[in-house]
């Protein structure tokens, strides 16, 4: 009985007509789509790592794979209150000619596309909060409504949000929120989306990260997410008839991950402020250079500047993690609904191990890594493929950049690339080095 109401609300749904075989016209609204994401499309030094990044849970690029990233402090904050921002953007020429997801056909339906990213959070003490934007735009070309055409514009957004608090001096951290699927079709010329479906769920996540030891375990979790019916059932597009979906699904997902740092640098330094510096501290060092003006802060604030920049920085990170990604009853990939012909996605639940392994090879100015995921297949006309990966960081100067940083502020660049059966795809970053 348990197993079976578990089942209900994991997997959930109302039952579905058959779609059809593969291969064949989509001729009426009867189906869904399976919204799973095949190859990473993520950050530099995630990608680098293989995605084994749900035990790390650092920064805002941390809150896609484990909502407890919004409170893990960064051992170089310095203050109560922190933010982290993050974006980033795939164009079609970087995979025009590949087989992205996975069906085992190389090329996308749709040659003008966007796939974007963001992620921001703030945090305040011990609580964090914050927010991540996924989108997929794909142009339509000419489509109708009430007798007149105009360009459309297809646009999937993916959104959550989450919080989260650490808990016994910041060596558990636990994080939940919720999680938003939805698809449109707009135009601007017409007042009102032509198209418009959502659906929201549930999201949790926990990262401990004992001080005593230089390991970290990270667990994650998301229910479906399954939109309301659509408000059309057919869309009419460029001459020819677009079968909207009954529903758009996001199937559930279990991460598991740990990640263990070799060397003189520990992986859980901790959280040190300006409010854990002692006062006889302060005072002796005020008196040392001699600047009896300072304030306490600003005496806290220079000596901990001071203690980041002796941190050791030789390391070894190797870290692992293990995603499950459920099924979904009675459906299609996406490249399939805007091909309007049938290609089953996501009958079975699927596993993807991933490994990765970071390197500081020059200290303080060279950050490398090498990682491996198992991309499984979605489609029955494909199969699972093994992905390596490789990226790196260097350190380029320091600014206050007119002053919106703080003193010391180091800056770096650096790239990443993710290559498979079918499949290349590479990229550059920048932001602030750790």
């Amino acid at each position: 009985m348990f197993r079976a109401i578990a089942g209900a609300w994991l997997f959930g749904g109302i039952a579905y007509a058959d779609v059809g075989a593969n291969g064949e016209p989509i001729v009426d609204s009867r189906y869904r789509i399976d919204l799973t994401n095949g190859p990473l499309l993520a950050t530099s030094r995630q990608t680098g790592l293989g995605g084994a990044y749900v035990a790390l849970g650092e920064g805002a690029e941390g809150l896609g794979f484990n909502p407890a990233a919004a409170a893990l402090r960064s051992p170089f904050s310095t203050n109560d209150d922190d933010y982290d921002l993050t974006a980033g953007a795939t164009f079609p020429s970087s995979l025009r000619n590949t087989d992205f997801d996975n069906n085992g056909k190389r090329g996308f339906v749709y040659n003008t596309f966007l796939f974007g990213t963001a992620a921001g959070l703030i945090q305040h003490k011990a609580w964090g909060v914050g927010a991540t934007l996924d989108l997929q735009q794909y142009a339509l070309g000419s489509v109708e409504r009430n007798g007149q055409a105009r360009d459309g514009t297809l646009r999937l957004y993916r959104i959550g949000a989450v919080f989260a608090h650490s808990f016994y001096d910041e060596q558990l951290i636990v994080g939940g929120g919720l999680r938003v699927v939805s698809m449109s079709v707009v135009n601007d010329f017409f007042e009102a989306p032509l198209l418009s479906m959502a659906g929201v769920g549930l999201q949790a996540g926990a990262v401990y990260m004992p001080k005593q030891y230089s390991v970290r375990f990270g667990i994650s979790g998301r229910t479906a997410v399954s939109s309301d019916r659509a408000n059309s059932d057919t869309v009419l597009m460029a001459g020819r008839t677009l079968h909207i979906p009954e529903s758009i699904e996001q199937p559930w997902e279990i991460e598991l991950g740990f990640a263990w740092q070799l060397g003189t640098r520990s992986l859980n330094l901790g959280w040190h402020h300006v409010k854990t510096v002692p006062k006889w501290l302060i005072n002796a060092d005020r008196k040392i250079v001699n600047k009896m003006y300072e304030s306490d802060t600003e005496v806290a604030t220079r000596l901990l500047r001071v203690r980041n920049r002796q941190l050791p920085r030789q390391k070894v990170l190797v870290s692992v993690a293990l995603l499950v990604t459920g099924s979904v009853d009675n459906a299609v990939g996406f490249e399939s609904f805007l091909g309007q012909t049938v290609e089953r996605s996501g009958e079975h639940a699927t596993f993807t191990p991933r490994l990765g392994i970071e390197a500081e090879m020059i200290p303080n100015w060279l950050q490398t890594r090498a990682g491996s995921y198992v991309e499984p297949t979605r489609f029955l006309t494909s199969s699972s493929r093994v992905h390596a990966t490789a990226g790196l960081d260097v350190k380029l100067f320091e600014s206050r950049v007119f002053g919106l940083f703080s003193e010391g502020t180091a800056f770096r660049i650096g790239g990443f690339v993710d290559g498979s059966r079918d499949y290349f795809a590479w990229g550059v970053s920048a932001g602030v080095w750790r």
